[in-house]
């Protein structure tokens, strides 16, 4: 589950963070801010995280396209939540570090406005695209699974790209919406220089439910059929006239499912340690400023290891990844020798012609020329 910043960004050096928890009865303990070794340690950790997702998203990329043993449909669309990580690890999510970091030191000049907020805005819009590039995985996965026979259309390239298309227009339009201070959300600037999305009525709520939380529902409800036909299917396989032919396709279609549902697991457990505290005992933010940031390091984290999982699960990706990276030698492709049918005559004399596959003709004569 992708993280989504709702709030006013709690300044380092004291902001009101009230604003973002609301109003709470009863008296608070001074807030403990966060001290310079802390917030240099948490922003070389972030750092880290994402250069290392920069790499491991551009890995997955480059074993997506030179992959040949899955279809063009899938391969796009694993390509496309690839490319949205990439983004948001090494431009977007990593400019909003950078800005807080830059925030914190009190260098707010370095963050002009309006142009922080559209590039929070592109933020919003990447990590929206990421949890719907996952919808389309998994529309793509119960097409494949559950209904074979209609997967050639809605697996081919021509459909994954306008699955693509739809799911940045939706991310493009929800934060869009959301953002315009009309539809009960508002993107403001806050007095330490960084901007962020606040929900200001029941509306905006949806918008935000539609950003995270109803793709990766979606996404769980799709992985119930997806796996309870394959084991359904598998287990009939084994009892048919080409049980292992049979049984082999299924399996490597379901490599995508499984890996799938593996992220969608790992998004979860990424967010649980800060939905956890924001909902048990939010005053935690007020009181120890610095957890804040400590706790979304899970989320940069989120985007660093989630392509690992698809290059770990997939065989295919990994040897598409190591042939492309020169690591492992492409195997030579064997001209293939097919033969000719013999004319009557041919028969005749006994004359065998063959061709190979580059269209030169040899000629075996057990018997007289013709």
């Amino acid at each position: 589950m992708k993280y989504l910043d709702l709030s006013t960004n709690d300044s380092a050096k004291g902001s009101n963070v009230t604003t973002v928890l609301g109003n709470f009865n009863g008296s608070f303990e001074e807030p403990s801010l966060p001290s310079p070794s802390s917030i240099t340690s948490w922003f070389v950790l972030s750092t880290t995280f994402h250069l290392f997702g920069g790499l491991t998203n551009l890995s997955l990329i480059i074993a997506a396209y030179n992959d040949r043993q899955s279809r063009p449909g899938s391969r796009l669309l694993v390509a496309n939540l690839a490319f949205a990580g990439f983004l948001l690890s090494l431009v977007l999510s990593f400019g909003v570090t950078v800005a807080t970091y830059f925030s914190y030191l009190g260098l707010t000049w370095l963050l002009p406005h309006p142009g922080h907020c559209v590039f929070y805005a592109m933020y919003q819009v990447a990590i929206a695209a990421t949890s719907w590039a996952d919808v389309c995985l998994a529309v793509n996965r119960l097409a494949a699974i559950c209904f074979p026979h209609q997967y050639n259309r809605v697996g081919s390239r021509k459909v994954s790209a306008l699955m693509i298309a739809i799911a940045w227009a939706i991310s493009i339009i929800d934060i869009g919406l959301h953002s315009s201070g009309k539809f009960g959300g508002l993107l403001e600037r806050s007095s330490n220089g960084l901007c962020s999305l606040r929900v200001t009525e029941r509306r905006g709520g949806f918008l935000v439910f539609l950003t995270v939380v109803i793709p990766y529902a979606l996404v769980g409800v799709a992985s119930v059929p997806i796996f309870i036909t394959a084991f359904i299917k598998i287990r009939a396989a084994r009892m048919s006239p080409q049980p292992q032919r049979r049984g082999t396709v299924l399996k490597k279609r379901l490599v995508i499912a499984k890996a799938m549902l593996a992220s969608l697991i790992w998004c979860c457990l990424c967010a649980v340690p800060y939905t956890a505290v924001w909902s048990v005992a939010p005053r935690l933010f007020v009181q120890y400023q610095g957890l804040t940031y400590w706790l979304k390091v899970g989320f940069v984290a989120e985007f660093a290891i989630n392509p690992l999982i698809y290059l770990i699960i997939s065989t295919g990706y990994r040897t598409a990844l190591t042939q492309a990276l020169g690591l492992v030698k492409q195997p030579v492709k064997k001209k293939r020798t097919t033969v000719a049918p013999l004319a009557p005559s041919e028969r005749k004399s006994g004359t065998t012609m063959t061709r190979s596959s580059a269209g030169t003709a040899q000629s075996s004569v057990h018997g007289p020329a013709p």
